[in-house]
């Protein structure tokens, strides 16, 4: 009779790497849940920047008040680039953005279903309009704020907006944006 050796690992060999994997996974899942919360500001955020500079260059274009109105309710549902000014979106938008998940909120001037932001022919808000988008993260909260001065810029910095104009704001900083 041949005997063969049969190679493989035994139980003993592979519940150590099973405890080791499962280490390894634990450590890793918080890091990997705080990158994912990032990744959705900034996803939103730039959507939201790029709305604000289509409705401040339609104003200009068409030497007419251009406004960015929340959709729904909230502006967590979205919001949209209209000519028409008021607080819902007309029939006929210029741009539309829908927020596909709940996971991201959005309050304008501190306000959930803060007003609509015009912006007039020279491509001006009222005012210093400010957004605080914000996710959770592992536990933690994630918030970045986007104001607009004056002359219609868009700047960020991570954390809560101030009830003043903001004069701390970055150009698109995400650090700090988590807790």
């Amino acid at each position: 009779m041949v005997r063969k050796n049969l190679l493989g690992q035994s139980l003993s060999e592979l519940l150590a790497v099973l405890a080791v994997v499962s280490v390894l996974v634990s450590v890793a899942a918080p890091s990997f849940s705080h990158m994912l919360a990032e990744q959705r500001l900034r996803q939103v955020g730039s959507e939201l920047r790029l709305s604000i500079a289509t409705a401040r260059s339609e104003a200009v274009k068409r030497n007419r008040s251009i406004s960015l109105v929340k959709r729904g309710d909230a502006w967590s549902n979205g919001w949209c680039v209209d000519q028409e000014s008021g607080s819902a979106c007309s029939s006929a938008p210029l741009q539309v953005f829908a927020l596909g998940s709940g996971e991201v909120s959005i309050a304008r001037d501190g306000a959930v279903g803060g007003e609509a932001v015009e912006f007039n022919a020279w491509g001006r808000p009222r005012g210093c309009p400010t957004f605080t988008v914000s996710t959770s993260s592992s536990g933690g909260q994630c918030t970045v704020c986007l104001t607009l001065s004056a002359d219609g810029r868009v700047s960020s910095h991570g954390g809560a907006c101030s009830d003043s104009c903001d004069s701390r704001a970055e150009d698109m900083s995400w650090a700090g944006a988590c807790s």
